[in-house]
C-alpha cells in the first residue's frame, strides 16, 4: 500500500468532518460565553470542549450504528437517508452564513453566560459535535467498513476525528 492510500485514507473524512464540525462558528460564541474569564479558563474550556468533541465523535463513529439499528430499530440505509437530510439542511445553513439552530440555542447561549464550565455544553455537545457531526462519523465509518482497505479507512477517519477535535 502506498503513501497517498494512507493519506486520502485521512484527507478525506477530514476534509468533510471538519466543515461539518465547523469550529470557525464557534470561535464568536466561545468569546461571548468567555467574556470575563481569565486567560487560563479560557486556555481550560477550550480544551475541555475539544476533548469532549474528540470524545463524543470517536464513541459515536464506534458505537452510533449500533445504536441505531439496536435501540431506534433504523437500519442503514434509512440512517443515511436522514444523515443525508441533517447534512443538507447544515449545507443550506453554512451558505447562507447562518448558524444551524440545531447547534445551539439562543436560550443556550444566554444561560451559558451564568454557568460555571460551558466545555462540555453547549461549546463540545451539540455546537461542535452536533447532530450533523455526529452522523456524518456514522456514515463515513460505514463507508470505511465496505472498503478495500477497512482498517485503513477506520484508522483513517479516527485520525481525521482527533485532528478536528484539536
Amino acid at each position: 500500500m502506498m503513501f497517498t492510500e494512507y493519506l486520502r485514507s485521512i484527507l478525506e473524512p477530514l476534509s468533510i468532518l471538519f466543515w461539518v464540525v465547523d469550529p470557525l462558528v464557534a470561535i464568536p460564541i466561545f468569546i461571548a460565553i468567555t467574556k470575563g474569564d481569565s486567560l487560563e479558563k479560557k486556555k481550560s474550556t477550550a480544551l475541555r470542549a475539544s476533548m469532549a468533541t474528540w470524545i463524543a465523535l470517536s464513541l459515536f463513529a464506534w458505537i452510533g450504528n449500533w445504536i441505531f439499528e439496536r435501540w431506534f430499530h433504523v437500519s442503514s440505509a434509512e440512517f443515511r437517508i436522514a444523515g443525508g437530510l441533517i447534512l443538507l439542511l447544515t449545507a443550506i445553513d453554512m451558505v447562507r452564513a447562518h448558524p444551524s439552530p440545531s447547534r445551539v440555542t439562543r436560550e443556550e447561549q444566554k444561560e451559558s453566560t451564568i454557568k460555571e464550565d460551558v466545555s462540555i455544553v453547549p461549546l463540545a455537545i451539540p455546537m461542535l459535535a452536533g447532530p450533523g457531526a455526529m452522523s456524518t462519523v456514522v456514515v463515513l465509518m460505514q463507508k470505511s467498513q465496505i472498503s478495500s482497505h477497512p482498517n485503513i479507512q477506520t484508522m483513517g477517519l479516527f485520525i481525521a476525528i482527533f485532528l478536528t477535535g484539536l
